[in-house]
This record gives structure tokens, sequence and C-alpha cells, in this order.
């Protein structure tokens, strides 16, 4: 699942809170795990910016990590992103094919960019 619906049924202990902002093509813009520092990186966005901003809740919890391949991203756990490896090590051994299978980032703290 690539882009999981906002889960808001979720504990807020175990929400992380991602933006997703789109310039030419969307970016991971923020990263944040408590609800009241969203808000406030909401608040300071340029209301030119608040059209191209995508919120999420995820269900993780740091350490996390971020994959991003030609379908766009994806939300991990350590432990789920060693099975998501595996998975791509199998397809590498199957086929010889020259493809970059996905950008794998780990998110350990909140991201939060010095201008919104």
């Amino acid at each position: 699942m690539l882009y999981p619906p906002p889960l808001f049924y979720l504990l807020p202990e175990h929400t992380i809170y991602i933006v997703l902002s789109k310039d030419r093509r969307q970016f991971v813009s923020a990263v944040f795990s408590k609800r009241k520092s969203l808000d406030e990186f909401k608040l300071n966005l340029p209301e030119a910016e608040r059209n191209n901003v995508t919120l999420l809740d995820v269900d993780c919890r740091y350490p996390f990590y971020i994959a991003e391949n030609h379908e766009g991203f994806s939300y991990h756990s350590e432990a789920d992103v060693r099975l998501l490896l595996i998975g791509y090590v199998k397809e590498i051994l199957s086929h010889n094919d020259d493809w970059c299978y996905t950008n794998l980032y780990r998110v350990s703290e909140d991201f939060i960019p010095k201008n919104p």
C-alpha cells in the first residue's frame, strides 16, 4: 500500500504525521511525532503552499523507513523493511533487469524544515 489512508483511529503515541508537498513532483517536506508540532507547522505555511500539501497519519514509531519508488511513497517499521528488502532481492535474482527498485530513507526523529 503506497499511500495509506489517514488512520484517525490510532493512538497518538503510535502515529507519525507526514507532510507531503508537491512542486514538480511529490516529496516529504516534514515529519512530526506530535500533533501539536504539525498544527504549528500548518499555521506557518504560506497561503500559496497550502494547496500543494498533503497530510498523512501513519501508524509508525521512530525509527521507521520511507520507501520511494516509481509509484510513490510507502512507510515501514524496521521489521517490515527487512521483509521488503528480502522481496527485492528475490525479484533481482529472478530477473536480469537494470532497475532501481526503491530509495530507502531511515527516519529516527522529527524532520522540520527551516522554512515551511
